[in-house]
C-alpha cells in the first residue's frame, strides 16, 4: 500500500519513520527520503539517532553510495572514526566519488590524530587531481583543520578565507572562520570577507553571525546589533545569535530591545537557563527586581550549578537592602566558581553593609588579587578602609593599585586621602591628574569630601581644568 506524503516535510518523514519502526507497517520510504530525514535529525545535533536511521535505511538500500558516505560522516562525528574507513570503502565500491570519500578519510585520520596521513590525502587532492570549486572548498576546509591542529592559525585562516570565496555556501568553513578570526585578530578583513560572502549567500545565518562578531570586536555596536538580528531572522533556531544580540544591547543599555529578542528566543528554547538568566538581567537593569528574581529562580530550576544566576539573585537582594540573603547567594556562586573577582567584591560589600568588617576584609583582598587591572575594586577596597578609619592603610592600597590599574576614580580617591592626611600638595597633584583624565566625573571627589566644594584651591583647580577640557 502506498502512502502519500510530503518528502520535503521533515516532521512528516520522521512520523512515518517512527510508525515504520514501531509497527512494521508497509510504508515505503525512498532513499532520498531517508537522506532528507538523516540531514534533518543530524542538524538537530542528534547524530546518534541519525546514525540509527542510516543503519535502518541501509537494510533496504544496501548499495547506496550516498547512505554509506553519510554513515561514514556520522561515524566520524560520533567519535567512531575507525569504523568510518570501512563505510568509505563500501561507498567507493558502490560508485561514490573518491574525492568526497578521501576528504572524509582525511577527516577520520585527523580525528585519530594521524596528521601525516591526513596531510598526504589533502596534498594529493589539491595537486594531483582535478577538483570542482565546491570540492576544492571542502579540501581547503580540511586543510584548515590540519593547520589548526598544528597551531598554525595564520594558514588556517588563509585556507578558510579561500574556501568560502570558492564556495560561499560552505557552512562548515564559515563556522570555523569565526574561531580563525578570533585567533588571528583579522576582524577588519573578516568584515570585508563576510560582506562578500553575503552578497552571494544573503541567507547565511553563520556569515551574518561572523560579521556581527567582527563589528562587535571593533566597537561598531549598531552594525553588530543589525547583523546579529539578521542572523536569528535567517535562522530562528540559531540560539547564540539571540544571546550575543542581548550582550550588545546590554553594552548600549538597550534593555528593552534585548528583552524583546530574548523573549522570542525563549519561545523556541524553553529549557535554556542562559536565556532565562539574560531575561532576568533585563528586568534587573530596568529596575523590576521582583520580576528579575522570577526568571533567575526559573533558571536555577533548570541548572543548579549556574553560578552567575546565584550571583544575580544576590544582587537583587542587595539592592533591596537584604544583605543577609545576598550573602547566602553570593556564597553559593563562589562555591561553584571561586575565581570571579566580581563575586568577591560583591560579597565584601555585603559584609561591610552588615557591619561585619572582619569578614569583609579578606574578600576585598581577594577581589584585587584576582582582578588587579580593575580600578573600581581597588577604590572599593580603599573606601572600605577609609570608612573604618584606616586612612594610612587606604593610601597604601591606592598607591599599590597604581602599579596595576589606571583610572580617574583612583586619583579622586587618592586626592581625598591626602587631604584627610593634611598633605595638600600631594592631594592637589592627585586631583589634577583625576580632572585631566575625567573632568565630567568631578563630583566623585566631593563624595569623599563634600565640605571641600568651597575650598579656594579646589575651586581654582576646578575652574582651570573646566577651561582646559
Amino acid at each position: 500500500m502506498k502512502h502519500k506524503y510530503n518528502r520535503k516535510d521533515a516532521k512528516e518523514l520522521l512520523h512515518l519513520y517512527d510508525t515504520l519502526l514501531k509497527n512494521g507497517t508497509n510504508i515505503h520510504l525512498r532513499e532520498i527520503d531517508f537522506l532528507n530525514l538523516i540531514n534533518h535529525v543530524s542538524a538537530q545535533t542528534n547524530r546518534a539517532d541519525a546514525l540509527e536511521i542510516v543503519d535502518f535505511a541501509l537494510d533496504k538500500y544496501k548499495f547506496s553510495p550516498r547512505l554509506h558516505t553519510k554513515r561514514a560522516l556520522l561515524l566520524i562525528e560520533t567519535g567512531q572514526e575507525e569504523l568510518a574507513f570501512d563505510a568509505l570503502d563500501r561507498a567507493e565500491i558502490f560508485g561514490q566519488s573518491f574525492i568526497e570519500t578521501d576528504i572524509l578519510r582525511a577527516k577520520a585520520h585527523l580525528a585519530l590524530q594521524e596528521i601525516d596521513q591526513a596531510r598526504q590525502l589533502i596534498y594529493e587532492l589539491k595537486y594531483d587531481y582535478y577538483t570542482t570549486e565546491t570540492e576544492r572548498s571542502n579540501v581547503l576546509f580540511v586543510e584548515a583543520l590540519i593547520f589548526e591542529e598544528s597551531d598554525d592559525f595564520e594558514r588556517m585562516y588563509q585556507c578558510l578565507n579561500e574556501a568560502v570565496q570558492l564556495n560561499p555556501f560552505n557552512d562548515e568553513a564559515l563556522q570555523k572562520l569565526y574561531i580563525a578570526v578570533e585567533l588571528t585578530k583579522r576582524h577588519h578583513e573578516s568584515i570585508l570577507l563576510h560582506t562578500s560572502v553575503l552578497d552571494e549567500n544573503p541567507y547565511s545565518y553563520t556569515a551574518w553571525f561572523n560579521l556581527a562578531q567582527a563589528h562587535y570586536f571593533l566597537g561598531e555596536y549598531s552594525e553588530a546589533m543589525d547583523a546579529f538580528e539578521y542572523s536569528f531572522i535567517t535562522n530562528e533556531r540559531f540560539e547564540p545569535a539571540y544571546k550575543e544580540y542581548a550582550e550588545v544591547c546590554f553594552h548600549l543599555k538597550l534593555y528593552k530591545k534585548a528583552l524583546t529578542a530574548l523573549e522570542d528566543g525563549l519561545q523556541l528554547f524553553h529549557g535554556d537557563d542562559e536565556i532565562l538568566l539574560k531575561i532576568g538581567q533585563c528586568h534587573e537593569f530596568l529596575g523590576d527586581i521582583e520580576r528579575a528574581k522570577i526568571y533567575y529562580y526559573r533558571a536555577l530550576g533548570i541548572n543548579k550549578l549556574a553560578d552567575e544566576v546565584y550571583f544575580h539573585i544576590g544582587k537583587c537582594y542587595a539592592q533591596k537592602g537584604e544583605f543577609a540573603s545576598s550573602i547566602h547567594f553570593y556564597n553559593q556562586a563562589i562555591k561553584i566558581d571561586n575565581h570571579r573577582e566580581d563575586y568577591m567584591i560583591a560579597l565584601a560589600i555585603a559584609y561591610k553593609e552588615m557591619g561585619r568588617y572582619q569578614k569583609a576584609l579578606p574578600f576585598y583582598k581577594k577581589a584585587v588579587e584576582m582582578g588587579p587591572e580593575l580600578s573600581e575594586n581597588w577604590v572599593a577596597y580603599a573606601n572600605f578602609l577609609l570608612e573604618i578609619g584606616g586612612i594610612e592603610e587606604a593610601l597604601e592600597v591606592i598607591t599599590e593599585a597604581e602599579s596595576y590599574a589606571f583610572g580617574a576614580d583612583m586619583y579622586f580617591c587618592k586626592a581625598a586621602i591626602h587631604f584627610k592626611l593634611n598633605e595638600r600638595k600631594q592631594a592637589m597633584d592627585a586631583l589634577g591628574e583625576a580632572l585631566m583624565e575625567n573632568f565630567q566625573d568631578a563630583d566623585r571627589f566631593f563624595h569623599y569630601l563634600p565640605e571641600y566644594r568651597m575650598d579656594k584651591d579646589v575651586k581654582a583647580i576646578m575652574r582651570y581644568y573646566e577651561k582646559e577640557v
